[in-house]
């Protein structure tokens, strides 16, 4: 079967990720018959244009030449990672900002990959979570100390949203490549259990039509919900997490609920986002 994702774009920057989860992140487009995209981006920082005249241009000419460095650099691990699987592989990088760059060339993908880092540099690195709410594209979110596991086991974390019915139709081609599919409800406030029940079974037999088997859970929340989420991840013993993206700015900070959050910083698993 022919795959609906077809391209990937990988974000390679600063030091972050390491060869063997690049060389990994081949191994996915390999298994889904797809192309890869490479891309990487730099930007000055505002404190190089405080320098004036001549001694200014020499401050950025240095500097772009140390950024186009770093990306050459960040091109040939790439290209080293893929070496052997046979797929079709392309680079991109500018200097710019990086955030702006990925979003822009995110139009050439149909999921992005970004390996998230807690110590961001802006004029180096990109938000996972600003790319995940304005690229348009799904993005897989693989936290700073997250394990990649190959996506055999899914769960899909269940809420009634725009958000979590845009990402689980964004990862049907995943789905249906997996061993194994849960779609668990955290049941909140004045939901019952039943209500949800009624939900996740929707869900599930809508995945059955798309030749998807997938079973189905109901947490009561008892506390926390990031630690329902987390033990529902665990008892599954899941590869990836599917769910939906929710957050908006507020005076430039980026606001995020807090499954999101999670996701997105201190996850143990790979988490595949749509907005």
């Amino acid at each position: 079967m022919t795959s609906d994702i077809a391209t990937l774009m990988v974000v390679v920057d600063g030091d972050h990720p390491v060869d063997a989860d690049l060389h990994d992140v081949g191994v996915l487009a390999r298994d889904l018959g797809a192309s890869i995209i490479g891309i990487s981006a730099s930007d000055h920082a505002p404190s190089f244009y405080f320098a004036a005249g001549a001694v200014a241009g020499d401050v950025l000419e240095q500097d772009e030449e140390r950024m186009r460095e770093r990306m050459g650099a960040a091109e040939k691990r790439f290209r080293n990672a893929l070496q052997g699987l046979q797929i079709t592989a392309e680079w991109r990088s500018a200097v710019d900002l990086p955030i702006d760059v990925v979003i822009r060339e995110a139009r050439a993908a149909d999921l992005v990959v970004c390996f998230a880092r807690r110590d961001l540099y802006p004029y180096s690195d990109v938000d996972a979570g600003e790319l995940v709410l304005k690229s348009g594209r799904p993005v897989l979110v693989v936290p700073a100390g997250a394990a990649w596991r190959p996506p055999g086991r899914i769960l899909i974390t269940w809420k009634e949203s725009r958000e979590a019915r845009r990402a689980v139709s964004d990862a049907l081609p995943l789905l249906r490549r997996a061993k194994d599919v849960r779609v668990v409800e955290i049941a909140e406030g004045e939901d019952s259990p039943r209500m949800a029940d009624a939900r996740v079974g929707d869900v599930v037999a809508w995945l059955k039509r798309h030749g998807i088997a997938a079973s189905k859970q109901v947490v009561a929340r008892d506390g926390d919900v990031i630690d329902a989420v987390v033990k529902a991840a665990q008892d599954f013993d899941a590869d990836w997490i599917v769910a939906g993206a929710y957050g908006h700015t507020r005076l430039g900070e980026w606001i995020f609920g807090g499954v999101t959050r999670h996701l997105l910083t201190e996850s143990s698993r790979p988490a595949f986002l749509s907005h």
